[in-house]
């Protein structure tokens, strides 16, 4: 704040300051700070109020990592080997449970197509051949021997098309559409479930062998995060607390429920403590770092605005209003949530709630 602006604070305030000036309460420091106005001060954006009273807790840090069951995560391969033809989702997109993933082609796959309508074909003709050999066998026009042959191709054929059968279904292909639409040229890799598409690593054109993952589908609806809490701590963590947490050092906390708190310490002396987020964040993946904040046992204490705390004479501060003087009170600041910080103890009476460091004496305005 300029100079000049609060040599005419301090005037106005004079001017408009008459009678006698309340004592400061014990544990107040007597201080240059100008005096009230009301006006004067509303005009450059400073507030009067009351303290509120806000539940606080200490917090238990610590870090972990996310787990998603293997039920809601999958590998995506190529059963059969192939050739990529097309990759339709991107790094991280959000897929639904039948959504096509990849499409894949192999010189060989219109063969095995082939073999499974050849082999229906078969199993036809033999169905039919034996039904006419026992009709005749019935009326003694056949023997035996005829239609325990004709049993047996059918039987021949019919292993060969569900062996051809059980091919194309391992690529996702039913056989008995082929006889619909005809050949197909590729085939495709679909999601096994509703989530969200994460390491990409196939390319187009290049070669998938079967053991090649060309991406991978986690649902994180069912992800929980393990924390690790070492020593005594361990032992004020109890199931039913909540927790927030962060992923990967970013800003944004999430807020989660402890499960379950192991009995036994990991090797490294730490406990396992299990949670589960309040709710789905898809920006969760299986072995994620994060760091978490454990709530402790919540207390009521005092609370004020964080713009209402300033830093003065090697102090941290809040200014009270008594009378018609500001007075700066030392206070221990215990934390700060969503713009509230909270103290161990603070008088009763009315504070400068937002703009305090208009307030600060000349020379230490910022």
């Amino acid at each position: 704040m300029k100079k000049g602006s609060m040599y005419l604070l301090l005037a106005i305030a004079c001017v408009a300051c008459q009678g006698t000036v309340e004592a400061p309460e014990e544990g107040v420091v007597v201080s240059d700070f100008p005096p009230f106005d009301s006006l004067e001060m509303a005009s450059h954006g400073v507030l009067i109020g009351s303290a509120s009273v806000q539940p606080y807790s200490e917090e238990i840090a610590c870090t972990g990592r996310v787990e998603i069951p293997p039920q809601s995560r999958a590998d995506m391969v190529a059963v059969v080997g192939g050739y990529v033809r097309a990759i339709y989702p991107y790094e991280g997109e959000r897929v639904r449970k039948g959504q096509i993933l990849v499409q894949l082609e192999h010189p060989d796959f219109i063969q095995w197509q082939t073999d499974y309508l050849e082999a229906s074909a078969e199993v036809e003709r033999a169905s039919a051949a034996l039904e006419r050999l026992q009709n005749l066998a019935n009326e003694a026009a056949a023997s035996q021997k005829e239609v325990d042959r004709a049993r047996a191709d059918f039987s021949t054929w019919n292993v060969r098309m569900a062996s051809a059968k059980a091919r194309l279904a391992q690529l996702g292909v039913g056989a008995e559409e082929l006889k619909v639409t005809g050949l197909k040229t590729s085939w495709s890799l679909k999601a096994p479930f509703d989530g969200y598409v994460h390491d990409v690593a196939a390319n187009l054109g290049s070669y998938a062998a079967p053991t090649d993952v060309l991406l991978r589908v986690e649902n994180p609806q069912h992800s929980h995060i393990e924390l690790g809490v070492f020593g005594k701590e361990a032992e004020e963590v109890m199931p039913g607390q909540t927790f927030e947490f962060a992923l990967n050092g970013s800003p944004t906390r999430q807020r989660g429920s402890v499960k379950e708190v192991g009995k036994a310490p990991s090797a490294n002396g730490s406990y396992t403590v299990h949670g589960h987020p309040d709710a789905e964040v898809h920006e969760l993946r299986s072995g994620a770092f994060v760091q978490a904040w454990i709530q402790r046992a919540s207390s009521m204490h005092p609370a004020l605005p964080s713009e209402a705390v300033l830093e003065w004479e090697g102090q941290t501060v809040v200014l009270q209003v008594v009378g018609a003087k500001i007075q700066p009170v030392p206070v221990k600041v215990l934390g700060e949530k969503e713009g509230m910080k909270a103290f161990e103890a603070l008088p009763e009476g009315r504070f400068v709630v937002a703009r305090a460091h208009v307030l600060l004496p000349v020379g230490e305005a910022e």
